[in-house]
């Protein structure tokens, strides 16, 4: 199992898609953290990501992240449902959120 504690290695307020609109961005979280943890996973591994730690998440940074993932990179929604756990005991709704962003992203 890999883990990823954005409150931890990220930032502790993860805010912006892009990032060109500054630190801390879904992009940048996607491009620097995301994509590179999954891609060393090996075939029966879990990317663990903890939201727990960060104060709010803006929407803007988990549908760039996380439904950028799928425009972006070579994953899958089914991809995803075996291959990352997404973690938030401080805010649930953002796991689900996450989920929505996944499930509702479109391949470019």
């Amino acid at each position: 199992m890999a883990t990823i504690d954005i409150g931890l290695e990220f930032t502790r307020y993860p805010v912006g898609r892009f990032e060109r609109d500054g630190e801390h961005t879904g992009e940048g979280f996607r491009n620097h953290f995301l994509i590179p943890a999954l891609n060393k996973l090996t075939p029966n591994e879990v990317l663990v990501v903890i939201f727990d730690g960060t104060m709010g998440v803006a929407s803007a940074f988990l549908e760039e992240a996380f439904g950028g993932l799928i425009r972006n990179s070579s994953y899958t929604a089914a991809d995803l449902k075996e291959k990352l756990e997404i973690v938030s005991n401080e805010d649930p709704t953002l796991i689900d959120e996450t989920w929505e962003y996944i499930g509702t992203a479109k391949k470019r």
